[in-house]
């Protein structure tokens, strides 16, 4: 099959599928028509990954790259936004009070991402189309 004969097997394919048979028995499956709440369960409805708002990273949680990433990403979020105080991040109790800025913060994961197989993220040269892609295993 190929783009030249694509749409006459479609459309006799189309004929025979869209049968109002079919149709009703669609709906009637998914609890449309009649309407049969039960049919969609909590399973179902359950977040995938695929569709799920919290984010993800295609790599190992115990990747480097991955620890540099998270470890920044909880920091900016625990940031003081107080008027008195902007941009101004506290450390935990244990590791001692420590004034870190987004600026900090964010130089500090640059630093950790270079020592990392994601540091062609961050480096000072342009990339070109010359230049051998790095590799990642996902």
């Amino acid at each position: 099959m190929d783009k030249n004969n694509f749409l006459g097997i479609y459309g006799r394919a189309h004929v025979h599928a869209l049968t109002s048979n079919n149709i009703k028995v669609a709906f009637k499956k998914t609890g449309v028509w009649p309407f049969n709440p039960d049919v969609v369960t909590g399973e179902m409805l359950a977040p995938s990954r695929e569709t799920s708002c919290e984010a993800y990273l295609p790599l190992p949680p115990d990747d480097p790259a991955v620890n540099v990433l998270a470890t920044m990403l909880r920091k900016l979020t625990t940031i003081n936004e107080a008027k008195d105080e902007p941009d101004v991040i506290f450390e935990a109790p244990m590791a001692g009070p420590s004034n870190l800025t987004k600026h900090d913060v964010i130089n500090e994961a640059v630093d950790g991402l270079s020592r990392t197989k994601l540091a062609h993220l961050i480096s000072a040269t342009l990339t070109t189309s010359n230049d051998t892609m790095p590799t990642t295993l996902t």
